[in-house]
């Protein structure tokens, strides 16, 4: 992500330069056969106005160039700010990526057939597919028309479609408010669901997503992997929509889910011979740092390594790195593994906090309560799960 607020730390000379966010976690990606991101903004040019304010956003160009050159092979595009400058902004976005050699799916021009990202890492097939629960229409007002549906990768119908229920659930006006200061008194658990949680029709949605799966299959697909945007706002722990949306697809062939949007770490499990990791945490963001809530863990990350070997079956392992955005010397936030942070600190007390807050990232991760663990750069799974 990168929000408003952060824009000028990267602008000199009227040019914009993000490879400093990306430098300390450079080599990890280097190491690495294949990379994958979400990436939660557009890429809309300045003509259609940087980010400005809150939850709207659109990011320099130069975004692309540094993702690139830090080594990221793909990205979903199919997340809730994909539309915020609408359609002309989703299709920039896209050529963008194209310009500076990064894969994409999830988000689709007007004119093509969207299908499932196809690639052979090794001597392995893997597909990449890109789902999101919505597109902020009702906040951003930018609602696809019919002939537009294909054009994000939706789980459900984009929320709030119905204006009356739009204009009583989320308008400022006097008659709206007292509407839903009358919904929480009469049903106050349904009138406090996010806009993320509300129910919403699915059918075409979930066809389109069984027909993605059957597409890698006839692909002769290796390994199937979901990168699902779902969820709420720095929840603890993943809502009942998300998980029932990950049961869905791995009931349905899907071998990996691979979640975000909460803004914070949440955990992983093995179900059978299926991964599924909840939120990875924003890897890049002013919140805990310079924004609310600072409370919440917000600033940490995990790096997901999914690890992949062909024999007479495709059989899996997988490890996380735990790393943390902050400010550096310069005044910009960057990302940095924690390992190498408390590798660095010569302030005992700083690596004290560093130590606990490391030793909740893998608490979090793996939903263990370890009352110490060691610092490491990589902790594998298989060390920390049940088998």
């Amino acid at each position: 992500m990168c929000e408003h607020t952060r824009l000028d730390q990267y602008c000199k000379n009227c040019t914009y330069d993000f490879t400093p966010i990306f430098a300390d976690v450079k080599p990890i990606f280097n190491n690495s056969d294949y990379v994958v991101a979400n990436l939660e903004t557009p890429l809309a040019g300045r003509n259609l106005g940087y980010s400005e304010r809150n939850y709207s956003f659109n990011t320099p160009d130069e975004m692309a160039t540094a993702l690139k050159e830090c080594g990221v092979d793909f990205v979903t595009t199919a997340n809730n700010h994909v539309m915020d400058r609408d359609v002309v902004g989703l299709e920039r976005t896209l050529d963008v990526l194209d310009a500076a050699g990064i894969s994409h799916a999830g988000s689709y021009r007007t004119n093509e057939t969207p299908k499932p990202f196809v690639t052979t890492i090794g001597d392995i097939k893997v597909a990449f597919l890109s789902y999101t629960y919505g597109t902020e229409a009702c906040f951003n007002k930018h609602y696809l028309k019919e002939n537009q549906f294909h054009m994000v990768n939706l789980t459900r119908n984009q929320e709030l479609t119905n204006p009356i229920k739009r204009y009583f659930l989320i308008h400022r006006s006097i008659p709206a408010k007292a509407f839903r200061f009358m919904y929480r008194l009469v049903s106050p658990t349904r009138a406090r669901l996010d806009v993320s949680e509300r129910k919403e029709k699915d059918t075409y949605q979930k066809e389109h997503l069984l027909s993605d799966i059957s597409y890698c299959k006839a692909a002769s697909v290796d390994f199937i992997v979901m990168c699902l945007h779902s969820g709420g706002q720095f929840n603890e722990a993943p809502t009942d929509y998300t998980k029932k949306t990950v049961e869905f697809c791995l009931a349905n062939g899907v071998d990996a889910v691979v979640t975000n949007h909460e803004h914070r770490i949440q955990g992983t499990q093995l179900s059978g011979n299926h991964i599924v990791t909840y939120c990875l945490g924003n890897f890049t963001s002013d919140y805990g740092i310079s924004r609310n809530p600072m409370d919440r863990h917000a600033e940490y990350s995990a790096l997901f390594h999914l690890y992949l070997d062909k024999g007479d079956k495709i059989r899996t392992k997988s490890s996380v790195t735990f790393v943390k955005s902050h400010l550096n010397e310069e005044g910009i936030i960057v990302t940095t593994p924690i390992s190498h942070l408390y590798r660095l600190c010569d302030d005992e007390i700083r690596r004290e906090a560093l130590m606990k807050d490391n030793l909740w990232c893998l608490n979090t991760f793996f939903g263990l309560s370890l009352e110490e663990a060691p610092m490491q750069e990589e902790y594998a799974a298989e060390e920390y799960l049940p088998h």
